[in-house]
């Protein structure tokens, strides 16, 4: 249903949304708006009704974009390549499932509690030194930060259904992972600056292991661990 989706065709954003907008019945369920602001300067106003369940915005040349809170059966946002150097998620966004930030200018993300559906996070390709993840992200299935410039990175506990981990170019320096990551299959740790590596106890189900372009001279794996029963030849081939 048009009422239930808003997205941007290429950069022809402001058309492309006035006919969304505009197709709603006026009937009549509660608006709220949106404020966004592109690289030519140009700030607009876009109006979206209460039940909107996915908002793309993509190659939509933002430098901001300001979401309203209340926006609570929103489970897709996509902000993938613009230019945004800041970002902050209203809180209430409870249903949200799929949030993408990939290929921007992020320097600042702030994320709200309360995220508890969220399962797929895309940050690749930003400027991000840090980032702190909210408590409460329980079904978050995929977490993907490659080629931001993290030089450290606090991971949360309690992200039991998380299945994919991807890191790689980056600056990472050290890294500790928590126990618990029970369903961890996939983790990419490429081409940053770790020298010494401790994958806990747990990782029963992890396949897929990325080490290469790193300073590592250490890698301990757990004995419950998956790729514990890997010959040495070919766990050396990981970071070489």
């Amino acid at each position: 249903m048009i009422r239930n989706k808003i997205q941007n065709k290429g950069k022809t954003l402001l058309a492309g949304l006035a006919m969304f907008v505009n197709a709603t019945p006026a009937s009549a369920q509660e608006r709220f708006e949106i404020q966004v602001t592109q690289t030519n300067g140009v700030s607009r106003t876009i109006e979206v009704v209460r039940d909107i369940e996915e908002l793309d915005f993509a190659r939509s040349d933002l430098t901001s974009i300001t979401l309203p809170n209340g926006l609570t059966n929103l489970e897709g946002l996509i902000l993938s390549g613009n230019q945004l150097t800041n970002f902050t998620l209203p809180e209430g966004l409870t249903n949200l499932r799929e949030l993408y930030i990939s290929d921007n200018q992020l320097t600042n993300l702030i994320l709200p509690n309360g995220l508890t559906n969220l399962g797929t996070l895309n940050l690749n390709e930003n400027q991000l030194t840090s980032l702190t993840l909210p408590e409460g992200l329980t079904n978050l299935g995929g977490l993907s930060l490659s080629g931001n410039q993290l030089t450290s990175f606090t991971f949360l506990e309690g992200l039991t259904n998380l299945g994919g981990l991807d890191l790689q170019n980056n600056q990472l320096q050290s890294l500790t992972l928590p126990e618990g990551l029970t369903n961890l299959n996939y983790l990419n740790l490429s081409t940053n600056q770790l020298m010494s590596l401790t994958l806990p106890k747990g990782l029963t189900k992890l396949s897929s292991l990325y080490l290469r372009n790193n300073l590592l001279t250490n890698l301990v794996l757990s004995q419950d661990t998956a790729m514990s029963t890997m010959s040495e030849r070919r766990l050396l081939t990981l970071w070489r």
